[in-house]
């Protein structure tokens, strides 16, 4: 899934939000190594995050940067889903991204408290091209 992603734009849309208020891009690391997130809105970055495999385990992790936070995953994906698991705060949280019919993107996140995964956040990523971005002031110099 993660190559499916490489190159495009997508609204970040979180229910009851405004839909059209931030946007994501995903793009190749210049050795192609690994995939960069950026998660922005008008008032600027929101999100920052690489995906690469470690080269001693061959495993897929992920690193973010949110709200000032790094926060460090491990990942599993196939051609059609993405799921992260991490520690936030010291609470273990999993967000399980699914690649829809329509080529959207539906994410889900769960914590984990008393004993099992409690759902607290749910957003979808539907594709936009840069054009739209621009015009919609997102995106000003390229």
């Amino acid at each position: 899934m993660l190559g499916a992603l490489a190159g495009r734009y997508y609204w970040y849309q979180v229910p009851g939000d405004d839909p059209n208020a931030a946007y994501a891009h995903f793009e190749w690391t210049p050795d192609h190594t690994g995939l960069i997130e950026n998660l922005r809105s008008r008032r600027g970055q929101l999100l920052v995050g690489r995906f690469q495999v470690e080269p001693r385990s061959g495993k897929l992790i992920g690193a973010l940067v949110v709200s000032g936070r790094a926060i460090y995953e491990t990942v599993d994906a196939d051609m059609k889903s993405l799921t992260e698991y991490s520690f936030d705060q010291a609470t273990p949280v999993k967000s399980v991204s699914a690649l829809q019919p329509d080529g959207s993107i539906d994410v889900s996140g769960a914590e984990y408290q008393s004993g099992r995964w409690r759902d607290y956040r749910h957003f979808r990523f539907v594709e936009v091209s840069v054009d739209e971005l621009t015009t919609k002031g997102l995106i000003r110099d390229r």
